[in-house]
């Protein structure tokens, strides 16, 4: 079967392939979450458990455990780095390959919902070229990961219900079940598949039994790792809240990006019109999984908003595709001119808005202006061997400084720490690299206790601030 479609697959990744290779330290640039989730992965691997020192001991206790997410992106990524290094390079890799894995199965799974290889294949070219799919792809996280679990579930009980397989819906619901020991988005799965199971099985004992199906591998994959920590449950249940703290006073990361970019005023209005004429679809011409296509864009909209980071706009990516190929498969099918041109329209209007935005990405980043490891390389420079640093700086420098054993090197938090604990870590390094204030006490330390500052990197390029302190005894 791989091969009867192959050609369409190998053409449908390139998009991802190509943007990839030309923005792929560069955008998004190196990110503090890859250097604190590598440094928990490489704990994990080393002594058994997810910890990291990163922040010097001074945040909600993760140096004693980090329950930032759950464990399976950690278990894999310590495997990977055991086979591969630890390098920025080795890291962003496998989620690209992870990326690639995506577009295969949503391609198979965009089959199965449509029975029409070059619908597949138009959605699959729709999202390997969109912006935030390539993103998530280019940056050593677990999104990538969860998306692949999801969109495997997906298939998998689609492919269940089409065969009638209990084995597979078990299936299902195990790869439901990783995806929630993922990232609590992994919980989008577990609910899309038992909502449309639920609205569209008419026996209430088989809706049960096949719901069941779903959701005690989730229930039990949890249950376990929960038991598993019970001795430092109150660590988990502590960085937890203070995310979710932290969540509460964030602007939703679509309105920002409404607010603040015509190319993504655009794209939401184009996703607009898409989820409207997907809808008055429904009403005149509603197919099965239309239910669930819906359900997807209504579940995963509510995510999103509610998730309020810039990853989380990946999770709603596939549903609007599908929303729109059903569209296009509806015009197919009726051979109807009017809505055929409507149709038209939408693909070209998604390709363009993709062509627009990677463009502007382009020139923001494109060419040989930005380099990593000469930024990197030049803040190496002037450090002395034996020092210690605290990073508040994107690009992240941590993946290569880390390479010097005999550096201490400590990176801003994903959260706000209590005032006692930052100035406490401030305290304890003679170096500051910057460019951006990670916190607001950072300023007026600065003000207080800097001796000298040197400026690495060129306008217009990967740039920080490298800010020696005056002797720790002699601190204000």
């Amino acid at each position: 079967m791989i091969n009867k479609h192959l050609f369409a697959i190998l053409i449908a990744i390139l998009p991802l392939v190509i943007t990839s290779y030309m923005f792929f330290l560069k955008d998004r640039p190196v990110w503090p979450d890859e250097s604190t989730l590598l440094v928990i992965s490489r704990t994990l691997a080393a002594k058994g458990y997810m910890a990291t020192n990163i922040y010097n001991g001074m945040w909600a206790d993760a140096h004693i455990r980090a329950y930032f997410f759950p464990p399976v992106y950690f278990h894999v990524l310590a495997h990977w780095t055991n086979l591969f290094g630890s390098t920025i390079e080795s890291i962003r890799l496998l989620s690209i390959l992870l990326a690639v894995i995506c577009l295969i199965v949503f391609y198979f799974f965009c089959i199965l919902l449509f029975q029409n290889k070059y619908i597949a294949f138009l959605a699959t070219v729709l999202i390997s070229s969109e912006l935030n799919f390539g993103r998530a792809a280019r940056v050593a996280r677990m999104d990538i990961l969860i998306f692949f679990f999801n969109l495997s579930a997906y298939y998998i009980m689609l492919l269940a219900e089409r065969k009638n397989s209990k084995i597979l819906y078990l299936s299902s619901g195990i790869l439901c079940s990783l995806a929630t020991l993922t990232h609590p988005f992994g919980f989008l799965a577990p609910a899309i598949i038992c909502s449309y199971l639920l609205l569209t099985k008419k026996s209430f004992k088989e809706k049960l039994y096949l719901i069941a199906l779903i959701i005690i591998p989730v229930l039990l994959g949890n249950l376990l790792w929960l038991f598993s920590i019970r001795d430092t449950i109150d660590i988990f249940l502590n960085q937890y809240s203070l995310q979710f703290l932290r969540k509460r006073l964030l602007e939703p990361y679509p309105i920002t990006l409404f607010k603040q970019f015509d190319s993504f005023r655009k794209q939401f209005l184009i996703y607009g019109a898409i989820i409207l004429a997907f809808v008055i679809k429904i009403l005149f011409f509603r197919k099965k999984y239309d239910i669930f296509i819906l359900l997807g864009t209504i579940f995963s909209i509510s995510a999103v908003m509610w998730g309020k980071e810039l990853w989380y706009t990946l999770y709603f990516q596939p549903f609007i595709i599908l929303s729109a190929c059903a569209i296009v498969s509806l015009a197919w099918h009726q051979r109807n001119k009017i809505i055929i041109a409507g149709v038209s329209f939408i693909v070209i209007a998604l390709f363009w808005i993709n062509f627009i935005q990677l463009q502007l990405v382009y020139k923001e980043v494109g060419g040989n202006r930005y380099d990593y490891h000469l930024y990197t390389k030049r803040i190496a420079d002037l450090i002395p061997q034996q020092a210690s640093i605290f990073l508040s700086a994107i690009p992240d420098p941590y993946l290569d400084l880390r390479k010097n054993s005999m550096l201490s090197i400590y990176d801003m938090p994903n959260d706000e720490i209590p005032p006692d604990n930052y100035i406490n870590l401030l305290n304890s390094v003679d170096y500051i690299i910057l460019n951006i204030y990670s916190n607001s006490l950072l300023g007026g330390y600065l003000a207080r206790n800097s001796d000298q500052y040197f400026y690495v990197g060129e306008p217009n390029q990967y740039s920080a601030t490298v800010v020696k302190l005056i002797p720790r005894n002699e601190r204000k």
